[in-house]
């Protein structure tokens, strides 16, 4: 047996307590995680601990608590008349092993939480061989799952994986664009426009559009943050700082600044980030959406015994009675009386035939 294929035979209780044993792990070796993301990352103390550290033990706490909602199975209901006598669930089992390459802006903790998640989902993981993943191995290893389950590897490695998450390729660790709308609060908006558009922060701010009666204001509450350098372009009106955030680059995180909650949600269901923040850019910790787990998971569908009246042997009735029950149950209201006219018999003769199997 394979280590993934053991690891998958646990029981999600167990598999979590693993993670949960990962995350002290990266406790216990915080002050040379913090050393270590220092020198070859360039992250200040407080950086290491925002960015990679405190997300990524809170990461895997999500993973081992969300995964049990998250992977339940759940009964699918029927939209259709026909589709009502059968029962139906959909399922999901590991893909087998997932492939992790770790990005720039997040050397650590995201790469760590995708691990966690695929392991949380039954999977082996094997990550891109760097300094940062190195580690992430030990800290695995230091957890106690079986040798051979989290792995280092190379590009042909990765070429067999299963599945791959690559932040980078996809754009998730992207800056994108900060909207601060008339009625935002000026203060707040600044200092998250200082915080996020550090090239480090992943999902940070490329570009604060600014409505323009309020531009001059955000530009001294900016400089009061600490925030020169930061782009800023004004704009008239909430139609134009869309019209430019389309018009930019494929964007990880974007947010949404405004007093009237309502029309943020409006301004962020237009913008196409892989997260849309409402008053706050780059939060490194926050919710996560559970379709982390259908990423690294394949769904299938278990349906149960119904009807099956197309079995042999063939009836020469089985046409019309077919033309007929579409024709009742999904034509115009109109057709359906002299459906049922010409149709009933073989309908009625089909009918029986499948109750007697």
């Amino acid at each position: 047996m394979t280590a993934q294929a053991y690891w998958s035979a646990l029981g999600l209780e167990a598999r979590a307590a693993y993670v949960r044993r990962a995350a002290q792990v990266v406790l216990d070796v915080a002050g040379e995680l913090v050393g270590f993301l220092g020198r070859e990352h360039g992250r200040a103390p407080d950086q290491a601990w925002a960015l990679e550290l405190l997300p990524g033990v809170d990461g895997l706490h999500w993973a081992a608590g969300a995964a049990a909602h998250a992977l339940a199975p759940r009964r699918v209901r029927a939209h259709t008349p026909l589709a009502r006598g059968r029962r139906a669930r959909l399922v999901r089992a590991p893909v087998g092993t997932v492939g992790i390459v770790p990005s720039p802006r997040t050397p650590w903790a995201w790469p760590l939480e995708h691990a966690g998640v695929a392991l949380m989902a039954g999977n082996g993981v094997v990550l891109r061989a760097s300094p940062a993943t190195e580690r992430i191995v030990r800290v695995w290893e230091r957890a106690g799952v079986p040798e051979g389950l989290v792995v280092l590897g190379g590009g042909d490695d990765l070429a067999r994986a299963d599945v791959v998450r690559d932040d980078a390729a996809a754009h998730r660790d992207a800056p994108g664009p900060m909207l601060v709308l008339r009625d935002a609060g000026l203060e707040r908006a600044a200092r998250a426009a200082a915080w996020a558009a550090d090239p480090g922060v992943p999902g940070g701010v490329a570009q604060v559009l600014v409505a323009r009666d309020v531009a001059d204001a955000f530009v001294r509450a900016l400089a009061r943050a600490g925030g020169e350098g930061v782009p800023i372009e004004p704009v008239i009106d909430t139609e134009e700082a869309l019209t430019r955030a389309a018009a930019g680059p494929p964007a990880g995180g974007a947010s949404v600044w405004s007093e009237d909650r309502a029309q943020a949600l409006r301004v962020a269901g237009a913008l196409t980030a892989h997260v849309v923040w409402i008053n706050d850019h780059a939060n490194p910790v926050g919710p996560r959406s559970p379709e982390a787990f259908s990423v690294v998971t394949r769904p299938a569908l278990h349906v149960g015994a119904g009807p099956a009246p197309w079995w042999p042997p063939r009836d020469a009735a089985l046409a019309r009675a077919l033309a007929t029950t579409a024709a009742l149950l999904y034509g115009r209201e109109s057709d359906r009386a002299g459906a049922l006219r010409d149709g009933i018999r073989p309908l009625l003769r089909v009918a029986g035939r499948s109750l007697r199997r």
